[in-house]
């Protein structure tokens, strides 16, 4: 029988047939008992010598039974976004399963009892199959759809191409850019977190005009090599590096890997220019390698001001510092640089002043919270200088973003507490940043709400730290999900946090109610989300 549940997990994550024998293993492991049963009850029927017709009956009304008992399948067919890729898989898993009850026909009564229990777990198998057979044409569908995209762009041979990647900030700083080009550029921005090939082809295919002036990607990868495959595929004039940080280590392996994979944007660049954060001392490191048009960004604190100063005046290029504190590291350059000073930072807006190779631009005003985001005001505001754009049109784009979605996002509930959704893809390198956003606020219960950090090299030992990070800025966290619970649970007890201001919750759910219920002398941050496919 087709099994919602394999098809809506496996679109979670992203169809890889390595993850749907994961979970046929753990279904293995969970239902031993049932399958021993169910060998048993067979085997009985056999020795009563039912006809082969009655097994496959059986057999039959099994599927649907098992069918329902494996989940909620209903429920799952409401979730699974049908797609032409998954109507493709459930077209060839209807043909592999008509094949299989066919061959029943022709089993011999004691092979059909035997093998009757492997009706728990065939689907996972007919499945896997199924994405190995689709291979070649998902690969033949998506090569069309990334050459269809390269032949709309070279017919758009005065569009100005942009691109952005990073380990985290990448979304953000795209629809800030997209903001303030939009005050003098017709501009075309990938939507949501679009970052792939396929994804990037598609926006192009349906969206990109005649019209068009400027058109800014994101730039997402996993492995090495696939930046360089984008930047070849887009092309892109002007490229922005947001950070590196240890994301996707799973598949990474290390950060020397994300590293090697996120310079391959600035190394596409020849005779181009490049944005670069200097808040990161990675990014620091391909910002002193590149040899072409460069711009460093950075936020210049009020403490270091003098300092920065006396070193200007000494004629010293370059100045690199680390708050002992919060282990933020820092690169000032004396060229080449957009920077912000005089930084106010509060619950309900941020401003500073905007500096341009230490000549004052304009003032920032922006309902965006915390300094993360100063940093992707920067990048933007940066790349946005390298095309021309002017001091007010910079200035009436950054007030134009009010919010951007799970990305430091604040609202407020009925009874006036306030809900700051940082759901999307939080990581130890992040996680400061936004955390540090509860400083903010001055109300007394300060809740940070997680299920911790995924696709890490080691799972424990990352939320073992996330834990500990976490309990520098809170007073109560509840723990969603079971994935990471004991690794958060131990962090934060090592940092002396009170046992009894740690909740665990199975799912978001069970949260609403207290998100709902809570007063204006509450602030919950939602750092991280996890999807379906993690308990």
């Amino acid at each position: 029988m087709l099994s919602s549940d394999i098809i809506y997990y496996s679109q979670l994550d992203g169809y890889v047939v390595k993850s749907v024998l994961t979970r046929l293993y753990q279904k293995v492991k969970d239902n031993l008992l049932n399958v021993f049963m169910c060998f048993v009850i067979m085997l009985s029927m056999y020795i009563i010598n039912f006809d082969n017709i009655y097994f496959l009956c059986v057999y039959i009304i099994g599927s649907v039974v098992v069918w329902i008992w494996a989940g909620n399948q209903f429920e799952f067919l409401k979730k699974i976004k049908y797609t032409k890729r998954v109507l493709r898989q459930i077209v060839l898993m209807t043909i592999l399963h008509v094949i299989c009850f066919v061959l029943l026909v022709f089993i011999k009564d004691f092979y059909l009892a035997i093998g009757f229990p492997i009706l728990f777990f065939i689907v996972y198998l007919i499945y896997s199959l199924t994405l190995l057979l689709l291979i070649p044409i998902e690969h033949i569908i998506g090569s069309h759809f990334v050459n269809l995209a390269k032949k709309n762009l070279r017919k758009h041979d005065k569009l100005i191409k942009i691109g952005i990647t990073g380990s985290f900030g990448k979304t953000s700083t795209k629809e800030i850019l997209g903001s303030i080009l939009r005050e003098e550029f017709s501009t075309l921005i990938t939507p949501k977190s679009y970052n792939t090939p396929l994804g990037i082809a598609k926006s192009i295919n349906e969206n990109l005009k005649n019209t068009h002036e400027v058109f800014v990607c994101e730039m997402g990868a996993k492995n090495r090599g696939e930046i360089t495959e984008l930047c070849k595929f887009v092309d892109i004039d002007l490229g922005v590096v947001t950070a590196v940080g240890r994301q996707h280590l799973s598949t990474f392996g290390s950060i020397e890997n994300v590293y090697k994979t996120k310079k391959e944007l600035p190394d596409y660049l020849y005779q181009k220019p490049c944005v670069f954060n200097l808040m990161n001392k990675y990014v620091v490191n391909m910002y002193k390698d590149f040899i072409y048009q460069k711009i460093g960004v950075f936020v210049l604190p009020k403490r270091k001001l003098k300092i920065f100063k006396v070193y200007i005046k000494k004629r010293i290029n370059r100045l690199s510092l680390k708050n002992s504190k919060t282990g933020v590291f820092c690169e000032y350059t004396k060229r080449n640089n957009v920077y912000a000073k005089n930084l106010i930072l509060t619950s309900e807006k941020t401003t500073f002043d905007l500096f341009e190779n230490l000549q004052f631009v304009c003032r920032v005003e922006t309902k965006l919270l915390g300094i993360h985001n100063v940093i992707n005001i920067l990048l933007a505001s940066a790349s946005a200088m390298v095309l021309g754009v002017s001091a007010l049109s910079i200035v009436k784009g950054i007030r134009g973003i009010k919010s951007i979605n799970a990305r430091l996002e604040k609202n407020k509930n009925n009874k006036g507490a306030v809900i700051i959704n940082n759901g999307y893809n939080s990581n130890l390198d992040s996680a400061p940043y936004s955390l540090s956003s509860l400083k903010l606020f001055d109300v007394k219960n300060k809740v940070v709400v997680t299920p911790g950090i995924i696709e890490c090299d080691d799972d424990y030992k990352c939320n073992f730290e996330f834990g500990k990070i976490i309990a520098n800025y809170c007073t109560e966290v509840i723990i969603v999900k079971r994935k990471n619970r004991k690794s958060i649970i131990d962090g934060l007890v090592s940092k002396k946090f009170a046992k009894n201001k740690i909740h665990v919750v199975d799912n978001f759910e069970e949260v609403k109610p207290i998100l709902n219920d809570a007063t204006s002398d509450y602030v919950f941050l939602i750092e991280n989300d996890l999807p379906d496919n993690y308990k």
